[in-house]
């Protein structure tokens, strides 16, 4: 495994996220059981803040993935705040991922960004399958290896409300296949809110599972990290 990383940064979410509220922030919403819904899209983890307060940060770390399936199969890994705008009423969204196709060459990687309603920004990080990738709002800590950020300037602020971790199947021609994997872990996972309140995965509102032919693609949360179990496909 190469240790180089790509950091995916927006500027605009500056805030102070302070580990003392984690701990009891996190206990008051692990009293709530996450509701499991099935989605033939993707699985992962979604947070509703509620009341609480309103999300501006978020961040995980995940290993560019090795796949295997027919070509051109692919699978995308993403982390974004308000990205449920259909339902949320929310007129923007945030959303960072990272593409992985199956090509004749082996797994191709692809990193991209979008402030919705502006287009998306993809970013020249040269990746391959083993190499770890941050993605980050809200942070100007730099990990060794390549690194790229992006600044918007944009009147179409956030509703911070919901803020998630996914993985699933690239929507673009009416779908691409899924392509196959074992297990795709996002770890140091954490979501930052105003008030200096910061929730883990453990918090999740809701786990998002996807049902396939071949079998059911799981999330697996704790307090740092979130799975995506693939193995019974």
């Amino acid at each position: 495994m190469r240790f180089n990383s790509g950091l995916i940064s927006c500027l605009l979410l500056a805030s102070a996220v302070l580990a003392g509220s984690y701990q009891s922030q996190q206990l008051n919403l692990l009293k709530r059981s996450p509701q499991i819904q099935d989605n033939s899209e993707l699985a992962g983890a979604s947070i509703d803040s509620g009341g609480i307060g309103t999300f501006n940060t978020i961040t995980g770390i995940f290993v560019a993935p090795i796949l295997s399936g027919d070509r051109d199969s692919a699978v995308v890994v993403w982390m974004s705040i308000d990205s449920d705008d259909n339902s949320n009423g929310c007129s923007s969204h945030v959303v960072a991922s990272l593409i992985s196709t199956v090509t004749s060459d082996g797994t191709q990687h692809q990193a991209s960004m979008r402030w919705f309603p502006h287009p998306w920004v993809d970013f020249p990080l040269n990746m391959v399958s083993g190499d770890r990738v941050q993605v980050t709002f809200n942070s100007s800590d730099l990990l060794r290896g390549q690194s790229v950020t992006k600044e918007f300037r944009t009147n179409d602020s956030l509703c911070g409300r919901y803020a998630d971790w996914m993985v699933g199947r690239v929507a673009a021609n009416g779908g691409v296949p899924l392509a196959n994997f074992s297990r795709l872990t996002i770890q140091s996972t954490s979501a930052g809110a105003q008030g200096a309140h910061s929730y883990g995965p453990a918090a999740a509102t809701t786990l998002f599972q996807m049902p396939t032919d071949h079998g059911v693609v799981k999330p697996i949360t704790d307090s740092d990290s979130i799975s995506i179990d693939a193995s019974g496909m």
